[in-house]
C-alpha cells in the first residue's frame, strides 16, 4: 500500500505536467490549420482556465491545516473539471456552450448583487427613518436637538446593532460611522449599484460582439443551423439544452460523461459533510488515514483523465515531443 506522502508527491507530478499543457496546447492550437482563429482562441481560454482552476483546486495537498470537509469539497470540483473536459473532449459543440455561457452567468451575478445592494438601501432608509423618529422624540421630550456627545453615542450604539442584525455587503461599521444611514443608503443607490450596472452594458456589449464574429464561423453554421445568419439566436441556440428540463444539471452532465456513479459516489460523499445535519455533527472533521487515502487516490485518477481529456481537447499529438520541432523552448517549459 502506497503511503499518503508517496501519492501525493506522484500528484504533485501530475499537476506539473498539467501545468505544462498550457504550452504544449497553445503551440499545437496555433498551428492547427483545421482550426479557425476564434476557434483557435476558445480552445485556448477554456484550456488555460481550465488548468487554472484544477491548480487552484489542488493546493489543499500541500496545506497539511485543511480539513477532511475541505479535502472532500475539493475533490469534488476536480471530478467537475472532469466531466467538463470529458464533454468537452466528446461533443463538439459544447466549448462554444461553455465559453458563451461565461456571459450570462456574469450578468445573472452582477444582478444578483444588484438586486441585494437595493434591498440593503432599503434597509438602511429603514434604520434611518428609526433615527429620525427617536431624534424628533427627543426634541419633543425636551425642547432641543440632542446633545451632539450624546447624540454621537446613540448613533454608534444603532450602527452596532444594525451591523449586528443585518445581513449585508458595504454596510459594515466602518462606512455607517463615515456616512450615516442616509449617507450610505444614497452612496449604494447613486454611486454602487450604477458600478455593477455599467459592468452588465459592458458584458451586454461584449455579448453583440461575440454574436457578430460567431456567426461568420463555418462551424457554428455547422453545428447550430438554427442561427442562420440571426445574431440574436446565437447565446439562445448555443446553450446546453440536453437536459430533461433545459440545461443540463450536474448528475445528467455525469451521466453524459459515463460517471454517472463516480458523481453519485462523491455527492454522497460531501453532501453529507458539507450540510449541518446529524452526521457531520458527530463526526470528526481530521482525518484518518483511510479517508485521505480514498481522497487522493480518487485524485490520483481525476487527474490522469483530465490530462488525458485536454490533450485531446487542445489536439496535441500523442507524442509530444514531436510537436516542439523547430521551436526551441523545450528548456523553458522544462522550469515551468
Amino acid at each position: 500500500m502506497n503511503s499518503t506522502d508517496e501519492i501525493k508527491e506522484k500528484l504533485l507530478e501530475q499537476i506539473e505536467m498539467i501545468k505544462k499543457l498550457k504550452y504544449y496546447s497553445e503551440i499545437s492550437i496555433q498551428n492547427n490549420k483545421k482550426l479557425s482563429n476564434v476557434e483557435k482562441q476558445i480552445t485556448k481560454d477554456i484550456t488555460h482556465n481550465t488548468i487554472d482552476a484544477m491548480i487552484n483546486s489542488t493546493n489543499f495537498l500541500t496545506n497539511e491545516s485543511q480539513t477532511i470537509l475541505q479535502n472532500a469539497i475539493s475533490l469534488r470540483y476536480v471530478l467537475e473539471i472532469l466531466i467538463v473536459t470529458t464533454l468537452l473532449r466528446d461533443e463538439k459543440g459544447y466549448k462554444f456552450v461553455m465559453y458563451l455561457g461565461f456571459y450570462q452567468s456574469q450578468i445573472l451575478r452582477q444582478q444578483a448583487m444588484i438586486d441585494e445592494l437595493k434591498l440593503e438601501s432599503e434597509r438602511l432608509d429603514k434604520w434611518n427613518e428609526k433615527w429620525r423618529a427617536e431624534s424628533l422624540e427627543y426634541i419633543t421630550k425636551n425642547g432641543e436637538p440632542m446633545p451632539t456627545g450624546m447624540r454621537d453615542r446613540r448613533q454608534t450604539i444603532l450602527f452596532k446593532e444594525f451591523s449586528r442584525l443585518e445581513l449585508n455587503i458595504y454596510s459594515d461599521l466602518k462606512n455607517l460611522e463615515s456616512h450615516t444611514f442616509s449617507g450610505l443608503s444614497w452612496r449604494i443607490k447613486n454611486e454602487i449599484i450604477p458600478n455593477y450596472q455599467s459592468k452588465i452594458e459592458e458584458l451586454k456589449k461584449k455579448k453583440k460582439e461575440v454574436a457578430r464574429e460567431l456567426v461568420k464561423e463555418p462551424v457554428i453554421k455547422s453545428l447550430f443551423p438554427n442561427i442562420g445568419l440571426q445574431q440574436s439566436k446565437v447565446f439562445k441556440e448555443i446553450s446546453d439544452k440536453n437536459g430533461e428540463k433545459g440545461a443540463r444539471s450536474w448528475f445528467e452532465k455525469a451521466k453524459d460523461a459515463n460517471l454517472e456513479e463516480e458523481y453519485k459516489f462523491m455527492y454522497s460523499l460531501t453532501s453529507n459533510l458539507s450540510h449541518y445535519a446529524s452526521y457531520s455533527m458527530m463526526t470528526s472533521n481530521m482525518y484518518g488515514v483511510d479517508e485521505e487515502l480514498i481522497l487522493l487516490r480518487r485524485l490520483n485518477i481525476y487527474l490522469k483523465r483530465i490530462y488525458e481529456n485536454l490533450m485531446e481537447f487542445s489536439q496535441i499529438g500523442k507524442n509530444i515531443d514531436d510537436l516542439f520541432d523547430g521551436f526551441g523552448i523545450i528548456d523553458l517549459i522544462g522550469d515551468y
